[in-house]
């Protein structure tokens, strides 16, 4: 019941990044789009970890559900700026199954679009 739970929501943080920065229409918000893996062929995206930790808490203290999902996109693109800036430090090409942003991009648009991740998720 619980996997369900989680299952639905990872989607429904899947659905509102793609949403929000399909709304968009500069190259940073592509890249960004890109780290998350919302476009790709396959709809493989990668696992939420953080946002379902969240919401696995809230499950148990019963917290309000209209509080849940803007928290869980913070934690995401926390974690989003901290991997894209992690990938360039390391000199990672890949960063799970695809390029890298910096690899793609370079690193000077990489920093930019991690900057832009934190700068989000701070306002979110």
């Amino acid at each position: 019941m619980i996997n369900d739970r989680l299952l639905n929501f990872e989607n429904e943080i899947n659905e509102s990044l793609k949403s929000f920065f399909d709304s968009k229409k500069l190259p940073l918000y592509d890249m960004m789009s890109y780290h998350f893996g919302l476009h790709e062929q396959n709809s493989v995206t990668k696992k939420r970890m953080y946002a379902q930790i969240l919401k696995s808490f809230c499950y148990s203290v019963e917290l309000k559900n209209e509080k849940i999902l803007p928290a869980a996109l913070t934690l995401e693109m926390i974690n989003a700026f901290l991997e894209i800036h992690d990938d360039i430090e390391s000199g990672n090409p890949q960063n799970g199954s695809n390029d890298a942003v910096w690899w793609v991009w370079g690193p000077a648009q990489a920093i930019n679009a991690g900057d832009a991740m934190h700068s989000l998720a701070r306002v979110t």
